[in-house]
This record gives C-alpha cells, structure tokens and sequence, in this order.
C-alpha cells in the first residue's frame, strides 16, 4: 500500500468516526426534545427530520470536512420517532 492510499484511509475513517460522533449527538438532543414537547406538540416526521438537519447545521458550522446534510441523515436513523407518541 502507498503511503498516499495510507493517509487516505486515514483521513476517511477519521472523517466517518466525526460523522458518527456529530451524528450521535444530534440524535440524542432530537430524542430528549421529542420526550419533552410529544405532549405540547404534534409532529409530523417530515417537521421531525428538517428540526434535526437544522441541529445538524449548527453543529457543522465552521467544520469544512463535514456536510450536514450526511449528519442528518446519519442522525434521522438513531432518533427514536415513536418518543413523540
């Protein structure tokens, strides 16, 4: 393996662990806020999903390596949707 190949798979499993970590963090503040408005408020998935791209671009603010979109979708899979019944 060349150094160059090396240093790429480096960098992509550095780049996927900053994906899972923001990811997870996202999750888990859509999921205490689904616990705390399910009774103040019905949501639908879609309002659910643009609330957590929302979080997902606050938290990616001034991280270039990272699109925020990919942390959303990432997160929209960890977010327990059935909190808010």
């Amino acid at each position: 393996m060349k150094l160059s190949e090396l240093v790429s798979e480096v960098n992509q499993d550095q780049e996927l662990e900053l994906l899972e970590t923001l990811s997870d963090r996202v999750a888990d503040e859509m999921n205490v806020k689904l616990r705390l408005f399910h009774r103040l408020y019905e949501l639908d998935d879609s309002h659910i999903n643009d609330m957590i791209l929302i979080d997902a671009k606050e938290l990616c603010k001034g991280i270039d390596l990272v699109d925020p979109q990919d942390v959303a979708d990432l997160a929209m899979d960890r977010v327990d949707y059935d909190l808010q019944y």
